[in-house]
């Protein structure tokens, strides 16, 4: 890929744009198997509060763009506002515009379900901004944990979201190939795992987060229970139990 250095020398104005739901919604609308309201509305509690600390660690100024700004969660970030439009690309592209509308030269969108995301790589992705106009983070189900925005490329987002198939195993597919008909470069950062279903959560199971290990280990011996026994080759009949379990001829019969 080419380059596109930032023109001027001065700092940019950054923030993090953390684009969720209240815990309530989210607990409600997104429905994991195996576990009960109670334990996703304390984990999207959780959730939450990682998100704003490690977006907070970066030094840069927390936008929440949410259903419930008043929240107790958000009480930190420097602005708080709520979605607008019906599907996700509309409510994504206006948050995405009002942050720009604040005075930020460069934002990084994350959602609230990516807990391996850190301060770090957070900072590595304004880093990646400094030579393209875009970055994206790659998440294993073929989505995105975060997306960086010079800008500059503000009025083209609209477009971009509008072209991307949103909470499919898509978005990955789609947004890069509808920002390179753009002609511009764009950064890409290594993969990270998001919290969308219980095999997630199973897969989790060395989080730091305490709550999180907790449902993996309830989840994975869940799993193990419901799992069905394991196929045999033989098709089961009185014969074929009865040879199973049938005695070996002597040694001299076999002779």
């Amino acid at each position: 890929m080419t380059t596109d250095s930032q023109s001027g020398s001065s700092q940019p104005k950054r923030a993090v744009l953390l684009f969720t739901r209240a815990p309530e919604q989210e607990a409600t609308r997104k429905q994991i198997a195996g576990t009960s309201y109670a334990e996703r509305l304390t984990l999207y509690r959780a959730f939450i509060t990682q998100a704003m600390r490690e977006a907070g660690a970066t030094g840069a100024d927390v936008v929440v763009a949410t259903d419930e700004p008043d929240f107790t969660g958000f009480a930190d970030a420097t602005y708080k506002f709520r979605q607008r439009g019906k599907a996700f690309g509309e409510r994504l592209a206006f948050a995405t515009e009002k942050a720009f509308a604040l005075g930020y030269d460069e934002i990084v969108i994350i959602g609230n379900d990516c807990v391996d995301l850190t301060g770090e790589r957070l900072q590595e992705a304004f880093a990646s901004l400094t030579n393209h106009k875009i970055c994206f983070g790659k998440a294993q189900d073929g989505g995105v944990y975060l997306i960086a925005a010079r800008r500059e490329v503000c009025a083209l987002l609209p477009e971009l979201f509008a072209a991307c198939r949103w909470e499919t195993a898509s978005v990955q597919k789609d947004l890069f190939s509808a920002t390179s008909g753009y002609g511009f470069s764009f950064a890409v950062l290594g993969v990270l795992n998001d919290i969308d279903a219980a095999s997630d959560i199973i897969a989790s199971f060395n989080s730091p987060l305490a709550l999180l290990r907790q449902l993996a280990r309830k989840l994975s011996a869940r799993h193990r229970c419901d799992a069905p026994p394991a196929l045999s080759p033989f098709i089961s009949t009185r014969r074929t139990l009865r040879l199973r379990h049938q005695k070996a001829p002597p040694i001299a019969l076999l002779s």
